[in-house]
Formats: C-alpha cells, sequence, structure tokens
C-alpha cells in the first residue's frame, strides 16, 4: 500500500489552537437554540474550557444531526472547514420548527 497523510498534516500541527469566543458564538447561539426546541441540555461551560478543535469535535458527535452530517463534519480537511459545515448544517436546522406531522 502506498499512503499518504499530506491532507491530514494539519490534525496534529495545529491542535491546541485556543478557543476563541467570537469564532463559535454564532455556532453557540445556534445550537442553544436548537437544543431546546428538542429538549435537549447541554453544560455549555465544560465546552467553552476546551480548545476549537475539541470544542467543534464534542459539538459535531453530540449534535442531533444526521449520519451522513456527521461524516461529513468528520471528513473536513481542518478545523475552519469543519467550522463552516457546521454553521451551514444549523442554517438548515434553525430554519426547521419541528412541526412536521407527516406519517408515513
Amino acid at each position: 500500500c502506498k499512503v499518504s497523510y499530506q491532507n491530514y498534516l494539519y490534525d496534529q500541527a495545529n491542535r491546541d489552537e485556543p478557543l476563541i469566543n467570537k469564532d463559535l458564538d454564532k455556532i453557540f447561539s445556534d445550537l442553544k437554540n436548537l437544543f431546546k426546541k428538542q429538549g435537549y441540555v447541554v453544560d455549555w461551560s465544560d465546552l467553552k474550557k476546551n480548545d476549537l478543535a475539541s470544542t467543534l469535535n464534542t459539538l459535531s458527535m453530540a449534535s442531533p444531526f444526521s449520519l451522513e452530517e456527521k461524516q461529513m463534519l468528520l471528513e473536513s480537511k481542518d478545523v475552519k472547514s469543519r467550522r463552516k459545515k457546521l454553521e451551514e448544517i444549523l442554517r438548515t436546522y434553525i430554519l426547521d420548527d419541528f412541526s412536521n406531522t407527516t406519517v408515513q
């Protein structure tokens, strides 16, 4: 096998990037609204103690997203693209009022 880790060099290089509140203000706000709508309770103070990558990873795993959405987040090349994809996914959930009563 020929293995190349070129696309994953960022994974370890900037692992300890500090969490800057402005990086996640919009995401936290949208997630709080989403979790409230769905009845989830989250301890937000623990999340803010981690670095940016750990916080985004935790939010991605714990959020009530589809398996496909979580896979898309998992496959993000770096923290910045993961944050952007997380924001995009959240935007679609925030627009949904969860009042669909369709029976299948």
